[in-house]
């Protein structure tokens, strides 16, 4: 199925601890913030299916929020590192692609990567960042990323930067026959380097992972 057909409905992923930040940050305030940019950056609609996952203590600071706003929504709890991670991509159906046209996932962590990179040609895909640092495999296997600015404020220079360093680097490849899935370290190599020279944006911008996408394809 093309990106471009097929169902309309939007399926969101929610981590909502790692677009707030460390637990200094989870004030209601913060919060509602973080929540209420989500669904703005996302382009959240009545029809769409939101799922949201967090520990226990950062979902009863949300719930007066979702319960107050009246979207309807599925709520997952759990203690314990990549938990909330784990919950949510549990929560994906397997034919994904068959029941949404669109999947966005609130959270620049790493477990998302795999799935994000699979729906590339048939399912549109946004990534929405929060104070987390992305994961760079996530960030270029999304269709489009965007960023909270409560939580980012100065980070929208930056973004924009390695974004249309991406996109010239695909491009590139494309004008010569390549398949900037099957060349990815040269992709992510040429991004990196073209992209961040000479700017404030560092390679601090992204969560560290040394391992890059296998030449044939990514994963």
């Amino acid at each position: 199925m093309d990106a471009t057909q097929g169902p309309r409905r939007t399926l969101h992923l929610v981590d909502i601890e790692n677009l707030a930040g460390a637990p200094a940050n989870w004030t209601d305030q913060r919060i509602g913030a973080v929540f209420e940019q989500y669904l703005q950056g996302a382009s959240w609609s009545p029809d769409d299916s939101l799922v949201v996952a967090s520990n226990p203590k950062l979902m009863g600071r949300l719930a007066f929020k979702l319960a107050a706003s009246g979207i309807a929504h599925r709520a997952l709890c759990g203690n314990g590192t990549d938990r909330a991670d784990n919950l949510l991509l549990e929560a994906v159906p397997n034919d994904v692609s068959g029941c949404f046209g669109r999947v966005v996932v609130g959270s620049g962590d790493h477990a998302f990567a795999p799935l994000v990179s699979r729906l590339k040609g048939t399912t549109t895909t946004l990534v929405v960042l929060g104070a987390g640092k992305p994961n760079w495999k996530l960030y270029c296997a999304a269709t489009d990323v965007c960023f909270l600015p409560c939580t980012r404020p100065g980070e929208a220079k930056r973004v924009r930067l390695v974004q249309g360093a991406r996109h010239r680097g695909s491009e590139s490849m494309r004008r010569l026959g390549m398949d900037p899935q099957s060349h990815w370290p040269v992709l992510a190599a040429t991004t990196r380097r073209n992209g961040l020279r000479g700017s404030h944006a560092g390679s601090d911008l992204f969560e560290a992972d040394p391992e890059p996408f296998p030449v044939g394809g990514r994963t």
